[in-house]
């Protein structure tokens, strides 16, 4: 039994000089993770057309609404004005002439032959 007698003097000692401890870093940055992973699912719940969203929803397609029946102002027509017309003019055009073809045309087939 006298391994099993402790004094209350080696349970209050606190190991010296080790500061934080691999496991403590690892679970801050599992906490620091867990935010940023929060704060993106709020992101994409507020906002799910956001570019971070990567199966956005269909764009949705605007309702049509037809014209509202409105009065047409009348248009004026333009005034009239007297424009001054271009009188057609006498030109003189060459004759066609007469070409003499000597030998007529000569087929594929007269080639051949």
């Amino acid at each position: 039994m006298e391994d099993f007698d402790y004094t209350e003097q080696e349970f209050d000692e606190k190991p010296k000089g080790k500061g934080l401890d691999m496991l403590d870093i690892f679970s801050v940055l599992v906490l620091i993770a867990t935010a940023c992973v929060g704060a993106y699912f709020l992101l994409v719940f507020i906002n799910p057309y956001t570019a971070f969203n990567p199966l956005p929803p269909d764009t949705p397609v605007p309702q049509f609404v037809p014209p509202t029946p409105t009065i047409t102002p009348l248009q004026l027509d333009d005034p009239w004005t007297m424009t001054p017309t271009i009188q057609p003019t006498s030109t003189l055009t060459p004759r066609p002439t007469f070409t003499l073809i000597i030998g007529g045309f000569k087929s594929e087939f007269r080639e051949r032959c």
